[in-house]
C-alpha cells in the first residue's frame, strides 16, 4: 500500500467524529462524544504531530494545523449542545483544517509536489472510494505537466505579431530557401545595448544596427543602388588573362564534370561560381584587421601580392559593401594561412548539413598487404570561384587600399559544405573505377593492392 493510499485510509481515524444529539426543540446538532473519544484523540493528534515530512516548509505547516485542531476540539467542547450553529461552525473547521493537513502531506509525498494538489482540487468531486485512483490521476497528469514544460520547443508557434525578415537577394538557392522557417523570436524582453555594444552598421559604440541613425528606408535605398553598382562593376572585370594556377581550372574541364555525372548544383558553380546562400539581405559593414594580421604583416603583403598575381584577389577603387577584417592562422607546423574574418557576415547565411568521411569510412576500404598513400590537394578553396555579384561581400583593407576575394575565403562557414559536395562526383568516379580514396576536405588517403 503506498503512502498515500495509507494516508487516505487514516483519514477518517485522525479526529474524533461528530455525534448526533436530539435537542428540545426537534433539532439536531452535532457534537463530538466527549466521554468515549477525548483519549482517542489525543493519540491520534500526538501521532499526527510526530508525522515526519520531507520539506521543512510542509512540516511547520502540518504542525500549526495540528495545534489549530487541538485548540477548535477545545472550544468545541466548551460549547453547549444547544448551540446549534456553533457547534457545526467549528466542526466544519476542524474538518477544513483535517483537509488541509491531507493535501500537504499528498504535497510532501508526490514528486510533483503542489502540482498533484491542483490538479487533485480540480478533478470533479469523487466518493471516498474513488479519491485513491484521483490521487493518482492527478500526480501523473502533474508530473506529465512537469515534463512537458521542460521539453524544448523550437518550432512552438508564436503568437505575438513578428515583422517579416527582408527578401533575400535572388540567388539559386531560392527553392529551398522558400522551404525553410526562420526558429521563433524570443518572446522575452530582451536587454537594451550598452556602452561597449557595436552596431555592425557604421561600426560606431552604444547601439546595435537595428537601432542605427543610418538604418532608415532611405539609407537602405541608398545602399542597394551602392550594391548594385558593385556588382555592374564585378560583372565588367575580366581576369582571365591574369588567371594562374588553379584559377579557372575547374571551368576549363567543365565537360569531364558532366561525364562523370555532377549534378546541376556542381556544374552551375564551377561554370558560375558559388552563390552564397544569405538568409536576408546584408547592409554595408566595415571592420579594422585583427592583431595576428598586423604583428604577421610581413606575411600578409606576400599573401595578399601572390593572391593578386594569380586573380583569387582583386583591387577595387572603391570601398567595397562589406570589408571584413583580415586575421593569420598559426598551424602547429609552423605554416601560416591568411583568414578573412567573416564571423558577422556568417551568421546571415543559411547553415547547411554534411557528412564527412572519417577512418570509419576507410576501414572499408583495408585489405590484407594493401599499401596506403595519403595526399593534400594544394589550394583546395581556391578552385571554386564566388559569383561576381557577391565578391563585395568579401572585401578587406590593406594599406589603405581595398581588395576583395574572387573565390571561396578561408572563414567562410559554408566553405566547407560546398568544397566536400563538389568533390563528392570526382570520388565517387574514382572508386568506380577502381581508386579507393577516402577524402576529408583537402586531406586525401588512399589504398592500393601490390
Amino acid at each position: 500500500m503506498s503512502d498515500s493510499e495509507k494516508l487516505l485510509d487514516s483519514d477518517n481515524e485522525s479526529l474524533p467524529g461528530p455525534s448526533v444529539h436530539s435537542l428540545p426543540d426537534g433539532s439536531s446538532a452535532h457534537h463530538t462524544d466527549l466521554a468515549v473519544s477525548n483519549d482517542n484523540f489525543a493519540t491520534k493528534l500526538k501521532q499526527e504531530v510526530s508525522v515526519k515530512l520531507k520539506d521543512e516548509d510542509n512540516q511547520i505547516q502540518f504542525n500549526f494545523n495540528c495545534e489549530i485542531m487541538a485548540d477548535l476540539v477545545k472550544l468545541q467542547k466548551r460549547i453547549p449542545d444547544e448551540d446549534a450553529a456553533c457547534l457545526k461552525l467549528v466542526s466544519g473547521a476542524i474538518l477544513k483544517v483535517k483537509k488541509r493537513n491531507k493535501l500537504i502531506r499528498i504535497a510532501d509525498k508526490s514528486p510533483a509536489g503542489w502540482k498533484t494538489v491542483r490538479e487533485y482540487e480540480s478533478g470533479d468531486l469523487a466518493s471516498d472510494s474513488e479519491d485513491e485512483k484521483r490521487i493518482h490521476s492527478a500526480e501523473s497528469r502533474a508530473i506529465r505537466s512537469i515534463k512537458e514544460k521542460k521539453r524544448p520547443h523550437p518550432y512552438r508557434t508564436v503568437t505575438a505579431t513578428v515583422s517579416a525578415p527582408p527578401a533575400p537577394m535572388p540567388n539559386q538557392h531560392n527553392v529551398r530557401q522558400n522551404n525553410y522557417q526562420q526558429p521563433p523570436f524570443r518572446t522575452s524582453r530582451r536587454r537594451e545595448p550598452e556602452s561597449h555594444d557595436i552596431c555592425y552598421n557604421c561600426n560606431q559604440l552604444g547601439h546595435w544596427r537595428t537601432q542605427c541613425p543610418l538604418f532608415n528606408e532611405s539609407n537602405l535605398y541608398g545602399q542597394f543602388e551602392l550594391f548594385l553598382s558593385h556588382a555592374k562593376h564585378f560583372d565588367n572585370i575580366d581576369i582571365s588573362s591574369v588567371a594562374k594556377g588553379v584559377k579557372y581550372s575547374l571551368r576549363k574541364h567543365i565537360q569531364f564534370w558532366k561525364h562523370i555525372g555532377a549534378n546541376e548544383f556542381v556544374i552551375n558553380t564551377i561554370k558560375h561560381g558559388y552563390v552564397i546562400p544569405f538568409l536576408q539581405t546584408l547592409t554595408s559593414m566595415s571592420f579594422k584587421n585583427n592583431k595576428s594580421a598586423n604583428v604577421h604583416s610581413k606575411f600578409v603583403n606576400e599573401a595578399i601580392s601572390e593572391l593578386l598575381n594569380i586573380g583569387c584577389v582583386i583591387e577595387t577603387p572603391f570601398q567595397p559593401f562589406v570589408v571584413k577584417p583580415l586575421s593569420v592562422a598559426v598551424q602547429s607546423s609552423g605554416k601560416k594561412r591568411l583568414i578573412l574574418d567573416l564571423s558577422e557576415l556568417n551568421v546571415f547565411i543559411k547553415k547547411e548539413r554534411i557528412k564527412f568521411e572519417d577512418w570509419k569510412v576507410a576501414l572499408n576500404y583495408f585489405t590484407k598487404d594493401c599499401y596506403q598513400y595519403k595526399f593534400d590537394l594544394k589550394s583546395g578553396y581556391f578552385h571554386y570561384d564566388v559569383c561576381t555579384k557577391q565578391q563585395t561581400y568579401l572585401g578587406f583593407c590593406w594599406n589603405n587600399k581595398f581588395y576583395c576575394f574572387t573565390v571561396l575565403a578561408f572563414g567562410l562557414s559554408s566553405a566547407p559544405y560546398l568544397f566536400t559536395k563538389c568533390l563528392r562526383p570526382i570520388v565517387k568516379y574514382w572508386r568506380e573505377n577502381g581508386v579507393d580514396i577516402v577524402l576529408y576536405l583537402d586531406d586525401g588517403l588512399g589504398m592500393g593492392k601490390k
